[in-house]
């Protein structure tokens, strides 16, 4: 079992992945619910995405400074900064921590993307402050257009897991059954 595979299954075994009926950021009722801030609790867990965030986005030089997308992101951009050697910054939607160079090529470190919305401000936020959005690595992508919506505005995306791979992992493990496995992909494709 890769490192990949391992991690997917611990942040399973987190209880950061909930099944039942919950209202996500746009109001919308969906079969589950995904809160990784949970891996906080557990440093360990917490260093292992970082460090599988690096690995994989070490050859991005161009990127030269990296970000947190808001409280979610910063443990994570916390993380791979320390790990890449690259200074940090926390951006908000309405604010920025930490110093920016104007023309800086930015690397946004998130937990989830979505919709996407919270990501465009976060990106047009970098914009303001003088950045440029580079990449927005999430660790996973809900695939429900937030990455289309990043890539429309010329952001390139990365994320460690896919919605997929996570309900799939979910059902090898005997989390979820058959159904819910059905139930979870067709509500995705709504």
């Amino acid at each position: 079992m890769n490192k990949k595979s391992i991690l997917l299954k611990e942040i399973i075994r987190s209880d950061a992945l909930q099944f039942g009926m919950f209202e996500d950021s746009e109001g919308n009722v969906v079969p589950y619910y995904l809160d990784l801030t949970r891996l906080w609790k557990i440093p360990e867990l917490l260093r292992t995405v970082g460090e599988l965030i690096s690995e994989d986005l070490k050859e991005q030089e161009e990127a030269k400074i990296v970000c947190g997308a808001g409280y979610t992101g910063a443990p994570l951009a916390t993380i791979v900064s320390q790990l890449l050697k690259k200074p940090l910054i926390v951006v908000s939607e309405n604010e920025i921590f930490g110093s920016l160079e104007p023309g800086a090529k930015v690397m946004i470190i998130d937990d989830v993307i979505a919709t996407g919305n919270k990501a465009s401000k976060i990106v047009k936020r970098v914009i303001f402050e003088g950045g440029q959005p580079y990449i927005y690595v999430v660790v996973l992508d809900k695939k429900t257009g937030g990455s289309s919506k990043l890539i429309q505005m010329n952001v390139k995306f990365f994320s460690l897991f896919s919605f997929e791979e996570l309900i799939t992992k979910a059902y090898e493990l005997g989390v979820i059954g058959e159904e819910e496995l059905k139930a979870l992909k067709e509500n995705q494709k709504k």
